[in-house]
């Protein structure tokens, strides 16, 4: 039976007063977290010392990904920083493409990759805390929204309803994904699957050998506001549905069947994470449940300050704690679990 628990909520100081402030981006770094949003202002959430607090200040900010002390993050102006997470420091300040950047990922150790408003998605060399450009990558013929990368390969999503797989290496396209009939928000991988979830309300599962759809899962349905979020583990794949549950699919069968994993909640789940046999997620009412993928039993759950707050990010700490990070009261607020 799930427990209802009462986390540790740590806040932040006011932040400014701005009409339609978007927590876009958090990543785990350590016993920290980092905050990124739309007005440029980063945040960091220390776990040790229980405390959120301004770092940085940068343009803009819609994703940021971080390794170590060092922190990249992608702007709506087209700009790229690297940010010590130390410090708050500014590294580097790149103009990287010639729109919005939506998205951003490590390609390897020495290597990220960005994809933007501009159609074309950039590689750039990590060197001593700065990046070199390395290749540009273009076949889309409208914004990327999201990215997959894992060494050689990178998928990429775009709002032209297609995604396409490409060699790292030679900058080749290797395969173009068609089927969606609109732009793809969430692409995930996991051996030689992808998913993608899209604004037609549909999920898409992938063979990368072939490029050929294996099964189209439903999503959240047409004309919603929100897409589904995936997640994909190993044959396991983790969706959003529009009655509010949580749908686990078993890819080894085809078509997948499905199974699920949560109870109905009349609240669409906004962002989800897996961590070992754990998955977490927020709903845009702003509840938190905490579930076991293997049991497909409830954990967890909290539906206390943040109820009628949307959940905007969820992840796990250094320690494999799940966390939930929302706005509230003029300020933001990080649960840990």
């Amino acid at each position: 039976m799930a427990t209802i628990i009462q986390p540790q909520v740590l806040r932040a100081s006011a932040i400014p007063s701005v009409e339609h402030f978007i927590i876009t981006s958090i990543c785990t770094n350590g016993n920290s977290i980092l905050i990124a949003t739309n007005i440029g202002a980063v945040y960091k959430a220390d776990l040790e010392a229980r405390s959120v607090h301004k770092i940085a200040q940068v343009g803009s900010c819609w994703k940021i990904i971080c390794r170590d002390k060092l922190a990249v993050l992608s702007s709506l102006n087209g700009e790229i920083h690297l940010l010590d997470s130390h410090s708050g420091a500014i590294v580097q300040t790149i103009k990287a493409h010639n729109a919005s950047v939506r998205c951003l990922e490590f390609l390897d150790d020495q290597a990220v990759i960005s994809g933007s408003k501009d159609k074309s998605l950039r590689i750039w060399a990590l060197k001593n805390d700065s990046l070199e450009q390395r290749k540009t990558l273009t076949g889309h013929t409208a914004e990327i929204r999201c990215l997959f990368a894992d060494g050689s390969l990178i998928i990429s999503g775009s709002l032209d309803n297609n995604a396409r797989v490409w060699n790292a290496e030679t900058g080749d396209c290797t395969h173009v994904l068609q089927g969606h009939t609109s732009g793809i928000h969430f692409i995930k991988k996991d051996g030689n699957r992808a998913v993608t979830s899209a604004e037609d309300g549909y999920i898409r599962v992938w063979n990368l050998t072939t490029g050929l759809c294996e099964a189209v899962l439903d999503g959240y349905g047409p004309n919603q506001v929100r897409v589904a979020p995936v997640y994909l583990v190993r044959d396991t794949l983790f969706t959003g549905t529009k009655n509010g549950s949580i749908q686990s699919w078993n890819l080894n069968e085809l078509p997948p069947v499905g199974s699920v994993l949560s109870a109905a909640l009349e609240n669409l789940p906004v962002d989800l994470a897996v961590s070992g046999s754990t998955l977490v997620y927020g709903t845009v009412a702003g509840a938190v449940y905490s579930v076991s993928i293997t049991s497909g039993e409830f954990v967890r759950y909290w539906e206390g300050e943040t109820r009628a707050r949307t959940i905007f990010r969820v992840g796990f700490s250094g320690e494999k704690r799940p966390v939930a990070v929302y706005l509230q009261g003029g300020s933001i607020h990080v649960a840990i679990f």
